[in-house]
């Protein structure tokens, strides 16, 4: 997992080139990446009890993507959404920087079953760190965390990220 990759939200986008895109990365099975061609992105294959919840997970390194295919099912594919950048302005957003506190009770909450926090409700994607070494974590030690992810919740930002599946 890369130990670190480009946060694209930091409360908004600030890009000079409002024409400009970005590319992000999901992994998945080679079943996974064939139902979301032929049926689009569907978050209740998604467990709640991850990192930032039920949502469609991304990140923006290609390498973490390929490296998260090889740990989880072997053999996979690793799906690539090119986005226009106008059209993430349209999202409400929120970037965590860094295994913050608001980080850590938003994790723990979400690892807990206990569900996303009513004060990030309302957001289409949330960014941050992953967590590594949950267990520890949920006992109390200091949280892994690195590299990258970006959920995606809403069916606005789920249908953005699909008009821009590179097939």
């Amino acid at each position: 997992v890369a130990a670190c990759a480009t946060m694209i939200f930091g409360g908004r986008l600030r890009f000079k080139n409002p024409g400009a895109f970005i590319e992000v990365y999901h992994g998945t099975s080679h079943a996974g990446a064939n139902s979301i061609r032929q049926n689009g992105i569907d978050i209740t294959f998604t467990r709640p009890d991850t990192d930032f919840g039920q949502g469609f997970y991304t990140t923006t390194d290609r390498k973490q993507a390929e490296d998260w295919v090889r740990q989880r099912y072997g053999t996979g594919e690793v799906l690539t959404f090119r986005i226009p950048v106008a059209e993430l302005h349209t999202l409400r957003t929120y970037s965590f920087r860094g295994a913050s506190a608001n980080w850590q009770d938003f994790v723990r909450s979400n690892r807990l079953g206990k569900g996303i926090p009513k004060q990030f409700l309302n957001f289409d994607a949330i960014e941050g760190r992953m967590l590594f070494k949950v267990k520890n974590f949920l006992a109390g030690a200091p949280p892994d965390a690195r590299g990258h992810q970006i959920t995606w919740y809403s069916d606005k930002a789920l249908n953005i990220l699909m008009r821009g599946l590179v097939r």
